[in-house]
C-alpha cells in the first residue's frame, strides 16, 4: 500500500489540513515550536499504527465555540484520513476497483 495523501482534523494544532500529499521524498518544512511538522507524523502513526490517542492530542476550540465562556476546551475527536493506492512488492499495481492514482 503507498499512501497517496493524507488529512486531518481536530489533531494537536492542526485544526484542519486537507490532501497533504505523501511522495516518495516528502520534505515538511515550517515554523519551530506550532508549526504541526511532528503533528502531522503523529496523525500518520496514528493512521498506519493504531497509536493510542490523549487528551492532550485533541485540537483545542476557538473562541465562541467552548458552551462554558472562559474555559478552554477541546474538540471532542479527531480525525485522520487518507487515500492510497494499494501496489504489489515488486511495483506492479494490483487490480483493485477504481485504484487512486498519486
Amino acid at each position: 500500500m503507498q499512501i497517496c495523501d493524507v488529512s486531518v482534523e481536530g489533531f494537536r494544532c492542526l485544526a484542519e489540513i486537507k490532501q497533504v500529499p505523501v511522495l516518495r521524498q516528502t520534505v515538511l518544512t515550517g515554523q519551530n515550536e506550532g508549526g504541526g511538522k511532528t503533528a502531522l507524523l503523529d496523525a500518520l502513526a496514528f493512521l498506519l499504527k493504531g497509536t493510542a490517542l490523549s487528551e492532550r492530542d485533541l485540537t483545542y476550540l476557538g473562541e465562541g465555540e467552548a458552551e462554558d465562556a472562559g474555559v478552554q476546551a477541546r474538540v471532542a475527536f479527531s480525525i485522520v484520513r487518507h487515500s492510497h493506492e494499494m501496489t504489489r512488492p515488486w511495483g506492479i499495481r494490483s487490480l483493485l476497483p477504481s485504484p487512486r492514482r498519486c
